[in-house]
């Protein structure tokens, strides 16, 4: 799968604001930490992301690999 970069700068700005928004606390605007955990058995990853500021965890998804 090729990743096809932003080519104009309204494209440009809307991916720098979701990549800031992905990295970033929700609620007091800190970088997240984020922790990726393999699975082998069942073929997922786990992704998780926390706040080291507030402790919060703002996001908890499981990735299927293929």
């Amino acid at each position: 799968m090729k990743i096809r970069m932003p080519s104009n700068d309204v494209e440009k700005k809307l991916y720098e604001t979701f990549i800031r928004n992905q990295n970033t606390c929700p609620l007091c605007n800190s970088i997240l930490e984020i922790k990726a955990v393999s699975y082998l058995e069942n073929y997922t990853l786990r992704e998780e992301a926390t706040c080291p500021k507030c402790k919060v965890m703002a996001r908890s998804k499981d990735h299927k690999m293929h």
